[in-house]
């Protein structure tokens, strides 16, 4: 859920209006100018190439570009033929950028015979907190859904997208911070705290490194802020040897109810969940991080 509100705010407070130059004509010949005197132009804009992405159980879905808008963001262009008898909905499972989680806003109904055309979100929040300013290759699961029910029909196989970007390009990684947890599984570093002040929240930011061979979800229980138990918002899927950049999302209004006026302390405990073999799944010691 806050992901998805981050995401309607960033809308909303970018719906602005650039105002134009009465001296446009001026600083396009300026800027022409300083072009021919020397200054590196700038890099062609990455792009993808159109592609058949999925063609299985009636449904084909194609890749039709990578689109960069000022004021959503980045998008994958996506055109999805519902060639079966009956409705369904189309989403997606974990997605990740440059090796790195990045969350999707893509939830759509194709009915039957429909062909359907809509953007792919990559969450701008979690894009700019990783630092991803080039998009190299991009990993996703398409998720096919049961409109009355939700319960999936079927997904599609990992699929794997190439950019125009240098192939040898290599993503900044920023792993440093407080380490809250480490062990063969998972590291859990504590990085920032940042205020939001628009949602009245305190995100809490941190990187996750998943060095197994399984996908886990994470969850935070029994937390605490400077001793009193606050519900803070955290969920994080992390796909096998990944990273992640998230927030654990504090309501800036349970704080201010607790007389909690700067966070301090921190205390939790972390549940890692394996939903492929469920016994596998553990809780760790209650951790305590001093910021």
């Amino acid at each position: 859920m806050k992901k998805w509100l981050a995401l309607i705010l960033a809308m909303i407070l970018c719906l602005s209006l650039l105002s134009c130059s009465k001296d446009k004509q001026e600083d396009d010949d300026n800027e022409k100018q300083s072009t021919t005197d020397g200054k590196q132009e700038e890099a062609d804009p990455v792009t993808i190439k159109e592609q058949v992405i999925y063609d299985q159980n009636d449904v084909k879905v194609t890749v039709n570009s990578l689109e960069d808008s000022s004021l959503l963001g980045t998008s994958l262009l996506l055109t999805v033929e519902n060639n079966r008898s009956e409705d369904l909905k189309i989403t997606v499972g974990s997605m990740t950028v440059n090796g790195l989680v990045i969350d999707a806003v893509f939830y759509h109904d194709v009915a039957a015979g429909e062909i359907l055309q809509e953007k792919l979100y990559l969450l701008e929040t979690l894009m700019k907190a990783s630092n991803i300013t080039v998009i190299q290759n991009i990993e996703f699961q398409l998720r096919f859904v049961e409109p009355e029910s939700y319960d999936t029909l079927f997904e599609s196989d990992l699929i794997r997208l190439s950019t125009t970007a240098d192939p040898n390009y290599k993503q900044p990684i920023n792993d440093l911070g407080i380490v809250a947890y480490s062990d063969s599984n998972i590291r859990f570093i504590i990085q920032d705290i940042l205020e939001n002040k628009d949602l009245k929240q305190q995100n809490v930011q941190v990187f996750i490194e998943n060095n197994s061979q399984r996908d886990w979800t994470l969850l935070l229980d029994s937390f605490k802020v400077n001793g009193v138990e606050i519900d803070p918002i955290f969920s994080c899927e992390i796909p096998v040897g990944k990273k992640a950049y998230d927030f654990i999302s504090i309501s800036t209004d349970d704080l201010t109810k607790q007389n909690i006026t700067r966070i301090d302390t921190l205390e939790f405990t972390l549940r890692i969940i394996d939903f492929d073999e469920y016994s596998n799944t553990y809780t760790t010691e209650l951790i305590k991080v001093s910021s």
